[in-house]
């Protein structure tokens, strides 16, 4: 099932302009693209979803969604920028191919709902978040 749009061209990382190169996520078999420098990573349309169904559900533009510095690594139009939903995770979509770009460390955070302040996430880290106030 390699329906990768882009696979005459390479592929640059949209933060840091490195090439990226191509790694399969341990926990799902899932094949994406990440940036050895940036340590960023590129999921293509509904590679995402694949890897985890509950952070797929997150990724609606919300009313303060804005126009991203960054462009998409295959088609190369600006991506809308978002915080993804519940989180202060800000997610690059291109809403084009549907891919979505993640920095370091911002996929674990939208698995776990870990602010990066909180790693604990979850149910803990939201009552530790309201109670902390």
């Amino acid at each position: 099932m390699d329906e990768r749009p882009c696979n005459s061209r390479e592929l640059m990382c949209p933060k840091c302009q490195g090439r990226l190169h191509e790694e399969t996520l341990k926990s799902s078999g899932v094949r994406v693209d990440s940036c050895p420098s940036c340590r960023g990573m590129w999921f293509e349309r509904d590679e995402l979803a694949t890897h985890s169904a509950a952070v797929e559900g997150g990724l609606v533009p919300s009313a303060d969604a804005g126009i991203s510095a960054r462009r998409c690594p295959a088609c190369g139009v600006p991506m809308t920028k978002f915080k993804y939903s519940g989180t202060d995770v800000a997610v690059d979509l291109c809403e084009e191919c549907r891919g979505v770009w993640l920095d370091l460390g911002e996929l674990k955070r939208l698995e776990t709902g870990a602010a990066p302040e909180d790693e604990s996430g979850g149910f803990l880290g939201l009552l530790r978040g309201i109670f902390k106030g």
